[in-house]
């Protein structure tokens, strides 16, 4: 009886020791290179990489980050808060004409 159980429990952890191989076998072979693929670019970042670019250009910043205003309800352009140089705009742009349509000093007290 003693041999059966002992057996049973071979058996057992071996089974677990197998799935768990099997398991990372399976993750192995669905990792992708992400460097070697092409991931498609979601279109408000495509948009968001445009407008960071001209309003660099336009304010002429050397560091510069920008925030997209989902509250601004105009469906021609976008509104970004921008921190240029630690200095704060509200800029509007068109996505269509890629550029810069208004910048406006945000005054800080």
């Amino acid at each position: 009886m003693k041999y059966l159980l002992l057996i049973a429990i071979l058996i057992t952890g071996c089974a677990n020791e197998a799935a768990e191989m099997k398991e990372k076998t399976v993750e192995a072979d669905s990792a992708i290179d992400l460097g070697k693929v092409d991931l498609p670019v979601p279109e408000n970042l495509e948009t968001d990489s445009a407008a960071l670019e001209q309003i660099k250009a336009k304010l002429d910043c050397m560091e510069c980050g920008i925030k997209r205003d989902d509250k601004y309800e105009n469906k021609t352009s976008l509104r970004y808060f921008v921190d240029c140089d630690t200095i704060k705009y509200v800029v509007t742009y068109d996505p269509e004409k890629k550029e810069v349509l208004e910048s406006e000093l945000v005054e800080t007290n």
